[in-house]
């Protein structure tokens, strides 16, 4: 964190006492290096001075208190008066003893408001019990009320400056000298500061300790800052490794190449080379997987294909076994994010099993972070690569081939086609095996997932976070069991068929041209009894067999459009068609009703994941003039491009 030198400057230090030694303390001579040493019974009072003498006056002096420890305090202020020190910015707080998780809230609290106070000119002296400054009694407000608490349970870090309700805050600099006090209270001071460092009220800019031993006149002072960096370490490793959060890695990575000495407090050379290249390719590599880009992901991480665990733990052997078992285990959960190819780029990347399995892993760790849109996305895109790789023989397929857009959509709606439409009430999975019926099943499963979080829970259905991820985990388990059989994803799709679906009216014109103009393999028109016979004509002068020919028999043209018409209509049409087939739907010709029941029958077979084009006959002539030549090619509108997707 960055610390301002207009921040006020805190020394916070606890206070013990001895019942059966009066005088408190023994003298001794607190030594910080070979040029700063002072001599002091209370080792606050020599911490006070070193700051003085490093041009840190500290604008308060602030003792913790637990029991008994008040009886100290006229001692040490008049030591400090005895040294020239001004024991007018000495201030108090009586804390409990952290004996329950209630009682070190109430700690904390203390502490916090401690802080406020002596910003806010507020305090009392040290032996005023009265003053603000002394935070005794016991409490009423909730611990979550205390800032710290309330900051750190937003979830998001605040401006440096700006509290949680908009006011301005203050910063504080903050010393601890952990010398003293009950033995309990300067471990709990050091919890506490933590919390409250990370809530962005205070900066923690020094930790000492006297390491006195009685009968010695020199006492070192122990600078324990590199425990913090320790501690630092442990928090990115454990945010990254469980949920992705690589920014305090970044932090620490940034330009503090000696962090990982420091921490060990072993040497002070440069992180070790295979370590630095796992955490800095770590940090580039996952706001891609959070993004939902795993391919970019791995290749990113493709270095790291090329360090082996051994180098890894050969370059830690120096280092404590915790800090190498975390680096480790960062290690093995990033490298399998790697691209097995590729490291040249994705147009050098093949599809093959290991790199599907890749993909599958990259939605596990996406699921571990509980980022489940993300998962169900990356999920969903898997099925449509295991189904390009199914449909290859799970051989090997050129970038070009299952990266391209047109492949994509193509493999997609043949997953569409297993899943069973809105209105029917029958699907192709229906009519295939077990597995195919089995992937259908985790398509269908997985789009619902998807849909129920893509809106934020902005629907009527009650979104439950656990039974999302339960879900998440049930459907990663489907994919791993179905990915290792083919089959199953390697549907009997024929070379795609063009289905032209037109009304027929009383002008066969119409349907001549739609067969024609829709370079139809196969027609089906819907017709009356009246208009059916001048439909197969006009099919027959198009040139289509007649087992090519189907029609749909409409008894009311003026109300064909009406869901009763429609369930039959579609029922007729569904067995006709085909995974991989094109509807193109005529809209000329027939009632309006008619037209208006294919536009129906088109979306039902979009639900389904085929491919749906409509287009209109133009002919300009009369309608005297059609009647009495209506075999003549007319041009063709396209109402959707060449390729589009389902809507």
């Amino acid at each position: 964190m960055d610390s301002s030198d207009s921040a006020p400057v805190v020394l916070l230090a606890p206070l013990g006492y001895n019942p059966y030694n009066p005088q408190i303390y023994d003298d001794t001579r607190y030594r910080f290096s070979d040029a700063d040493q002072y001599p002091a019974r209370f080792a606050p009072l020599a911490t006070w001075r070193w700051l003085l003498g490093q041009g840190t006056a500290p604008d308060r002096v602030l003792l913790l208190l637990s029991g008994d420890a008040r009886k100290s305090v006229p001692a040490f202020l008049d030591d400090a008066g005895a040294l020239d020190l001004d024991c007018g910015i000495v201030g108090s707080v009586e804390v409990p003893v952290p004996e329950s998780e209630a009682s070190s809230w109430e700690l904390v609290r203390r502490i916090e408001l401690a802080l406020e106070d002596a910003h806010g000119g507020h305090a009392g002296s040290a032996g005023d019990s009265s003053g603000k400054m002394t935070a005794g009694g016991p409490s009423e407000a909730a611990p979550g009320r205390s800032g710290a608490v309330a900051a750190c349970g937003e979830g998001t870090a605040r401006p440096a400056n700006v509290a949680s309700d908009g006011e301005d805050v203050v910063r504080h600099r903050v010393f601890l000298d952990l010398t003293h006090g009950f033995r309990a209270l300067p471990l709990a001071l050091v919890f506490a500061a933590q919390l409250l460092e990370d809530a962005g009220l205070i900066v923690v800019e020094g930790l000492f300790y006297g390491a006195f031993q009685r009968g010695r006149d020199e006492t070192p002072m122990l600078r324990l800052d590199p425990l913090r960096d320790v501690a630092r370490w442990a928090r990115a490793m454990r945010r990254h490794q469980r949920e992705g959060d690589d920014r305090v890695l970044a932090e620490l990575l940034g330009d503090r190449a000696r962090l990982v000495a420091k921490a060990a407090a072993l040497r002070r050379e440069p992180i070790p080379q295979a370590a630095r290249n796992l955490a800095t390719q770590t940090v580039k590599a996952l706001p891609s997987l959070r993004a939902r880009l795993p391919v970019e992901a791995g290749l990113e991480l493709q270095p790291l294909r090329n360090v082996r665990l051994s180098a890894i733990r050969e370059e830690l052997r120096e280092l404590p076994r915790s800090l190498q078992a975390a680096f480790v285990r960062s290690f093995q959960s990033v490298a399998r994010l790697a691209c097995q190819k590729g490291f040249r780029g994705k147009r050098r990347l093949w599809l093959d099993k290991k790199e599907l399995w890749r993909q599958l892993e990259c939605a596990r760790v996406l699921a571990g972070m509980q980022l489940i849109p993300v998962m169900s996305q990356v999920l969903r895109e898997w099925c449509v690569t295991r189904t390009i790789l199914a449909a290859n023989g799970d051989a090997p397929v050129a970038p070009k081939e299952w990266l391209s857009r047109d492949a994509r959509i193509a493999k997609e709606r043949i997953l569409n086609s297993l899943v069973e439409p809105d209105e029917g009430g029958v699907s192709w999975g229906d009519r295939l095996g077990p597995g195919h019926r089995a992937v259908g099943n985790l398509w269908r499963n997985l789009c619902n997932l998807r849909n129920s979080i893509a809106h934020c829970g902005m629907t009527l259905e009650r979104v439950k976070h656990h039974s999302v991820l339960e879900q998440a985990t049930k459907l990663l388990e489907q994919a791993a069991d179905l990915g290792s059989d083919p089959e199953s994803w390697r549907l009997p799709v024929q070379d795609s068929r063009r289905v032209v679906l037109a009304p027929a009216g009383l002008s066969p014109g119409a349907v001549y041209n739609a067969a024609r103009g829709g370079e139809a393999d196969i027609l089906v028109f819907l017709a009356s009894a009246e208009t059916k016979e001048m439909a197969w004509r006009a099919a027959e002068r198009a040139g289509l067999a007649r087992d090519l020919v189907h029609e749909l028999l409409v008894l009311d043209p003026f109300h064909a459009h009406r869901p009763g018409h429609l369930r039959g209509f579609w029922q007729a049409l569904f067995p006709l068609l085909q995974p991989g087939d094109q509807l193109r739907c005529c809209l000329t010709g027939g009632t309006t009703a008619m037209g208006l029941a294919v536009t129906r029958l088109g979306e039902h077979a979009q639900r389904l994941g085929l491919e749906v084009r409509r287009f209109l006959v133009l002919d300009d002539r009369s309608p005297e003039v059609k009647r009495s030549d209506p075999f003549v090619d007319c041009s063709i509108e396209w109402l959707e491009p060449q390729g589009s997707e389902p809507g």
